[in-house]
């Protein structure tokens, strides 16, 4: 990523114990701007990034270096909040030793804002923020589809020898429910990787586009619509540990569409939390499952990785 001047980006309603159905939808020809989430409403106000010149020797931060710090820590913080709000887990029991979680992050119009910036930062781009967020949700909305990121983390404790399995999880059969809670809807495309079957530990990701509008009764009906959706909600069919299946399994997100891209991060509740002095993103797997702040903090770490070229 060195030598970028701009950041990119790459390529309560239903029982927990009940099957969703569903039958085989066909995905709008033709999508009004109104579906596309990622395309901008309203001009946003400008956010420029501040211009470091860098020296050949050490020298005390100036109160410019010191600021530069400090928006990299405060965005950070505000891309881990976002990945937080934006991501559903399920945690999945293997054996007596082995576990493991499955995650579905939903790239939101919030969450590559979020991402764009804190990249913007860490490069230290110079440019208008402004251009460089709408550039972003640009390379989002051409592909006409709602992207969702789903992460698979198999582990083993360190030193156990553990028996080998095989864990899947089919894609194709991991559903979107429609904005009027009528249609199910399963990917347009997935990523071919997601269909790989995993051991202990191992790990897995890939992406899942699901239309932004489906043909309904002579129309077309928008999947996820601001008006009237609350929620994201996603059905994993199943999860399948050697030969045995598990699930359904319900996920839900709290869903909304107001995209600020005014002030550039938001500081969070506690200042000192997720806090690192020099946020990078990571290719590594989190190292642990639970639900603490170092787990967040390592997987938004890796969706970072996965979201930036």
């Amino acid at each position: 990523m060195a030598g970028m001047v701009a950041c990119q980006i790459k390529m309560p309603f239903f029982d927990n114990t009940s099957v969703i159905s569903f039958v085989k939808l066909k995905e709008c020809a033709s999508v009004p701007n109104t579906a596309n989430i990622y395309i901008p409403t309203f001009m946003p106000t400008s956010v420029s990034t501040p211009i470091v010149t860098v020296t050949a020797t050490p020298v005390p931060p100036t109160p410019d270096m010191q600021q530069i710090l400090s928006n990299k820590q405060i965005g950070f913080q505000n891309l881990v909040n976002q990945v937080w709000q934006w991501t559903a887990d399920v945690d999945i029991t293997i054996d007596n030793t082995s576990h493991g979680k499955v995650l579905i992050t939903f790239l939101s119009p919030d969450l590559i804002r979020a991402m764009t910036v804190s990249e913007s930062y860490r490069i230290e781009a110079k440019g208008n923020m402004e251009d460089m967020i709408l550039g972003s949700l640009e390379r989002v909305a051409v592909k006409n589809k709602l992207v969702f990121l789903l992460t698979v983390i198999t582990m083993s404790p360190p030193g156990v020898v553990s028996y080998p399995h095989a864990v899947s999880i089919p894609p194709a059969e991991i559903i979107l429910l429609s904005a009027d809670r009528s249609l199910h809807i399963r990917p347009a495309y997935i990523d071919p990787i997601l269909n790989r079957t995993l051991g202990a530990p191992d790990g897995n990701v890939g992406y899942l586009y699901y239309p932004l509008s489906v043909e309904k009764n002579n129309g077309c009906s928008e999947v996820l619509n601001s008006q009237f959706d609350n929620n994201i909600v996603l059905q994993i069919s199943s999860i399948h540990i050697d030969d045995v299946a598990t699930g359904p399994y319900l996920l839900t997100m709290e869903y909304q569409t107001l995209l600020n891209l005014g002030d550039p991060a938001v500081l969070p509740d506690n200042p000192d939390r997720y806090r690192e002095d020099s946020p990078q993103p990571s290719v590594y797997y989190p190292t642990r499952t639970d639900d603490s702040d170092t787990f967040w903090v390592e997987y938004t770490k890796f969706v970072w990785e996965h979201l930036m070229p």
